[in-house]
C-alpha cells in the first residue's frame, strides 16, 4: 500500500503524493503539519491564549463557531465546575446532589440526595440489590423519617440449599 511522502505520516496515499488530510492542507494553501489520529492537526488553537485542540483551519471549534455566525473572535468561557454538595432537580422529580467522591455517585458525578440520606443513615453505601423507597410518594421529600431501605435482591436458584444460603446472607446483612 503506498502512503503519504510527508515526514512521519503513515496515512493510505490520495493524491499528489499525500493523504486525504495533507492534501486539504495543500488544497487551501496551508502550510502542512502533522496530523492527530482524529484528523486533526497538531497543536493548540491559534487564538490567543486558547489551549482547545485546532481543527483544519486552526482553530479549535468554539472559534470556528463564532466565526461561521460572523461574530468577532473572543476568548471561550471555561465551563463551569460545580462543587459538591450542589443540588439540582431531576427531570424525575428527584433531588440530585453533586458528591464525586461518593461510591453511589453516577458516572457524571450525581446522586439522589434520597440516596445520599440513607447512606448516612446506615453509615455505609447502599450495596447493590438496595434501593431507597419514599414513604409519602414525594420524591422530594428525603427527610430521614421519610425514607425506608427496599431490597431488591432474590436468589437465582430454588434448590433449599440455595434459600438456605440466601436467607443466612440476608440474616447476616440486616439483623
Amino acid at each position: 500500500m503506498r502512503t503519504c511522502e510527508f515526514p512521519g505520516c503513515q496515512r493510505r496515499y490520495y493524491g499528489s503524493g499525500l493523504c486525504n488530510s495533507h492534501w486539504q492542507q495543500r488544497r487551501k494553501g496551508k502550510p502542512l503539519t502533522e496530523i492527530t489520529r482524529r484528523g486533526r492537526p497538531a497543536g493548540p488553537c491559534e487564538f490567543p491564549d486558547c489551549s482547545r485542540p485546532q481543527t483544519h483551519s486552526g482553530l479549535c471549534i468554539s472559534h470556528v463557531r463564532q466565526k461561521a455566525k460572523g461574530e468577532q473572535l473572543k476568548p471561550i468561557k471555561e465551563t463551569r465546575q460545580v462543587p459538591d454538595g450542589a443540588k439540582s432537580p431531576s427531570s424525575q422529580g428527584y433531588v440530585r446532589i453533586k458528591m464525586r467522591s461518593h461510591p453511589n455517585v453516577s458516572a457524571n458525578g450525581w446522586m439522589g440526595e434520597h440516596v445520599y440520606v440513607m447512606s448516612e443513615m446506615l453509615g455505609r453505601p447502599l450495596l447493590p440489590g438496595e434501593s431507597v423507597h419514599h414513604r409519602n410518594g414525594v420524591r422530594h421529600d428525603n427527610r430521614p423519617e421519610n425514607l425506608e431501605l427496599w431490597v431488591t435482591a432474590q436468589p437465582w436458584g430454588q434448590r433449599p440449599e440455595d434459600l438456605v444460603a440466601w436467607a443466612r446472607e440476608i440474616l447476616a446483612r440486616y439483623a
